[in-house]
């Protein structure tokens, strides 16, 4: 589970450079997409080099690719604001998933505040390293 919260952050990241920097929408798509395809194989393979388990492995690449793949999917269907709208939407669905699934262990309230904290420190973070670049 936490590995789609990996591949949405990481998602959301590309997608925000590319547009901080001038991109259209089918530039974010391919960064997107690369990044997703990149970031699959990455963290299966990390995690069956950590664990030994096929099928730890498989669940953690497809964990990983469907939260990669979320964040794109609103710029393969449509452009400017109504695309940024679905990247928010988007990524706010799959915080509040991750905050679920942790509420058990931290509390809902903590969740959310930590989930949602990352969240906007990778959106910060990849704006500032674009506007730098």
């Amino acid at each position: 589970m936490l590995g789609g919260f990996d591949g949405c952050l990481s998602c959301l990241g590309a997608i925000l450079g590319a547009l901080a920097s001038g991109h259209r929408s089918s530039a974010v798509v391919t960064v997107a997409v690369c990044l997703g395809a990149a970031e699959t194989v990455s963290m299966g393979g990390g995690d069956f080099l950590a664990s030994g388990s096929v099928t730890r492995a498989l669940v953690m690449g497809g964990a990983t690719l469907t939260g990669a793949v979320l964040p794109a999917i609103p710029y393969m269907i449509l452009s400017g604001v109504p695309a940024d709208c679905g990247l928010v939407v988007a990524c706010t669905g799959v915080a509040l998933v991750i905050s679920a699934v942790r509420a058990h262990s931290v509390g809902w309230r903590r969740g959310l505040l930590q989930t949602f904290a990352i969240l906007v420190a990778a959106a910060g973070v990849s704006v500032a390293a674009a506007s730098a670049v």
